[in-house]
């Protein structure tokens, strides 16, 4: 996040990049003077960067480090194992998650996965298959049987195939970015000076 200083006579600030910010959300609190008392410069031309003095830069950084190093991707989604350690199985069966990792003790309750790799597996052998299909009906023209003998099988045989791979991976990517089931903010009490 960037802002530049805050322009006389109005509430509001206006970073190199042209769009408007009040001072409380760009810098958590009131702007500060020696950025309010200053005189406008002119701005950068659009694709320069500002000059140093004018810009404030925030750092989010998270407050808990992860427990250990998340395990590779790759290893995760083809192994289908553990995204903390890479060693523990991560299916009890076909698809279902165990619900803690015998290598490390990951608990996998956060795991929600939901149909996305369903979709995205649909999406891409759906794709794959049609363009084969195509290509073999205009380049031989076989009979419709011919079709479904190998067309089927093939659909059958990539969805199931990389199904597992694919919800490896999602669970391996909401460890790696903590992602969790999403829930409402609850309002602060009211405060007793209240009417």
């Amino acid at each position: 996040m960037s802002a530049s200083r805050r322009r006389p006579g109005t509430g509001t600030s206006s970073t190199w990049c042209g769009c408007s910010c009040s001072s409380a959300s760009t810098c958590s609190g009131a702007a500060s003077p020696a950025l309010t008392s200053r005189e406008p410069t002119r701005e950068p031309a659009w694709g320069t960067s500002p000059p140093a003095e004018d810009v404030i830069i925030a750092v989010e950084t998270h407050t808990t480090p992860p427990e250990r190093p998340a395990a590779g991707l790759a290893r995760v989604a083809l192994l289908s194992r553990c995204p903390r350690c890479g060693e523990g199985p991560l299916f009890d069966g076909f698809l279902t998650p165990t619900a803690r990792c015998r290598a490390c003790g990951l608990d996998t309750r956060f795991v929600d996965s939901g149909d996305g790799p369903a979709v995205f597996i649909i999406l891409i052998v759906g794709f794959v298959v049609v363009v084969a299909a195509l290509v073999t009906e205009v380049k031989v023209s076989p009979p419709y049987w011919v079709h479904a003998v190998l067309w089927l099988p093939l659909t059958l045989i990539l969805s199931l195939g990389l199904l597992r791979p694919a919800k490896a991976l999602m669970i391996a990517l909401q460890y790696r970015h903590r992602a969790r089931e999403g829930r409402l903010a609850t309002p602060p009490p009211p405060s007793e000076d209240a009417p």
